[in-house]
């Protein structure tokens, strides 16, 4: 949280992408959707089956196996 007195200063790009480049951060965003929903459903799965907690570093070690 910001101490009193003090701002948050927020930024904010535009983006210009090539056709190329925007088909590339599609691409991108696809993947991380994925990879975010993976990591969801084994929580969900770990949940459901087990009564076990999946942790975000749980996912981080299975995602590098």
């Amino acid at each position: 949280m910001a101490q009193e007195g003090s701002r948050r200063r927020t930024y904010r790009y535009r983006l210009h992408p090539t056709e190329l480049r925007s088909q590339a951060l599609l691409r991108q965003l696809n993947f991380n959707a994925k990879m975010y929903n993976a990591a969801l459903e084994e929580r969900i799965g770990a949940w459901n089956w087990e009564r076990r907690s999946v942790s975000y570093l749980t996912n981080v070690e299975l995602s590098q196996a």
